[in-house]
């Protein structure tokens, strides 16, 4: 978290998280990059803390893309990670793309991304050995439609995705 989770002294956010590059609701998403990885923060302008953290880099051929490698939280925070995420994609265009391995609460962000902002923007699994899609849901084409029983293969814990597969979300 910036500056270890302590509050922030104004204006030193930029020195601790970067450039401000927007408004989630009433707190502020700021941009930092840190040579190849970047990472997006929450910032409670009331408490001056940082809530929400999401580190990732981009495909050296896509800068719009960005491949999460990690999601930190504060205590007390009160932004969700499927807003965050819903933001990147909605507001910077960014196309979001899951790490390797996918905890359960990992996955549910996912879910519930889909759930809530699947209308708003396309959602799906792409497996890196095929370089084929993978259709999630039932809203996506039909030729990329795959049986769930694939991303489902651990039970209810999803624990056993295979490591070839990631999730994605992008602009619509």
């Amino acid at each position: 978290m910036p500056n270890n989770g302590k509050p922030i002294k104004p204006g030193e956010e930029s020195d601790h998280m970067g450039k401000k590059v927007g408004q989630l609701g009433n707190k502020e998403v700021w941009k930092y990059n840190l040579g190849v990885q970047k990472t997006f923060s929450v910032f409670d302008p009331e408490t001056r803390r940082s809530q929400l953290v999401v580190v990732g880099i981009s495909y050296p051929d896509n800068p719009d893309s960005f491949v999460i490698q990690g999601l930190y939280s504060g205590p007390r925070n009160e932004t969700r990670a499927v807003n965050l995420y819903a933001w990147l994609v909605n507001k910077l265009g960014l196309t979001l793309v899951s790490d390797r391995k996918q905890s359960p609460g990992g996955y549910r962000v996912w879910q519930e991304l889909e759930r809530r902002y699947g209308r708003f923007m396309n959602i799906h699994a792409f497996n890196t050995r095929t370089n084929e899609p993978l259709n999630l849901t039932t809203k996506d084409e039909p030729e990329t439609h795959v049986d769930k029983d694939l991303l489902h293969k651990g039970g209810p814990n999803i624990k056993d995705i295979p490591s070839n597969i990631r999730l994605v979300a992008s602009p619509k």
